[in-house]
């Protein structure tokens, strides 16, 4: 996100009593980590509660339109993330995580995990990976009109004022915008009124989106002159950050 690494690890900040306990020496028994042999190698990754917490009060500040996610990192070169697997639950109850390129995936609000203590797990070792924070839109590609970007970054604020102590925010650490994103400068994006082309508008702004990757975007803020009902087409292959 281009509100980039400083927020990300910030907010990743939050997450350190889970991570440090993937660190744990092996003497340390009450939440060591383990190798579960279930359909393949695993390795218990870190307790899912913290996450969830985290996961439900974006959830609770946006009405759901935004999502709290976590992007696994390679801490070693030579550690691979396309095929990574991810599981959530404990041993023979555990269920799988969807990860999107990149190692990027939405954490899932599952009660009855946080309530039984289960834990991520997946198929690298201790040590293999790092993981930064991601809050991303939950919202449908062919629903956005201009008015619901703006709701969803007032959302995404909110959300990061749930998340960040009131000393960071002093910083204008945060979302600004709604961001309609492609990997090539010069991108249109047509805002649509009814059948009709109200405007075309260009991704020419550079950023970083989730996973690290360079894209230009075009910002969709309170300014807009477009009317909240027109439709936002969002061009094959772009993708709708916060930023």
């Amino acid at each position: 996100m281009s509100r980039s690494s400083i927020l990300t690890l910030l907010l990743a900040s939050l997450c350190s009593t889970a991570l440090a306990q993937s660190e744990q020496p092996a003497d340390q028994s009450a939440d060591q980590v383990q190798t579960v042999e279930v359909k393949g190698a695993r390795e218990r990754l870190v307790p899912y509660k913290e996450s969830y917490e985290l996961a439900r009060k974006v959830r609770d500040a946006s009405s759901g339109r935004v999502a709290f996610g976590l992007r696994l990192v390679p801490a070693k070169p030579d550690v691979r993330l396309d095929d990574i697997r991810l599981w959530l639950g404990e041993d023979g109850d555990a269920a799988p995580v969807a990860v999107r390129e990149g190692g990027l995936f939405v954490v899932p609000i599952n009660d009855k995990v946080a309530a039984s203590g289960g834990h991520y797990s997946i198929n690298r070792k201790k040590g293999d990976l790092n993981v930064r924070v991601a809050i991303m839109p939950n919202v449908p590609k062919d629903t956005w009109t201009i008015g619901l970007m703006q709701q969803v970054a007032n959302d995404g604020k909110a959300a990061v004022n749930k998340l960040l102590p009131w000393y960071m925010r002093a910083f204008g650490i945060g979302v600004d915008a709604v961001a309609v994103c492609g990997k090539n400068a010069g991108m249109p994006i047509q805002v649509m009124n009814g059948a009709e082309v109200a405007g075309t508008v260009t991704a020419d702004k550079k950023g970083t989106n989730d996973i690290g990757q360079p894209v230009y975007c075009k910002h969709f803020t309170n300014a807009e002159k477009f009317d909240a009902a027109y439709k936002v087409v969002i061009p094959e292959g772009a993708e709708v950050l916060l930023m």
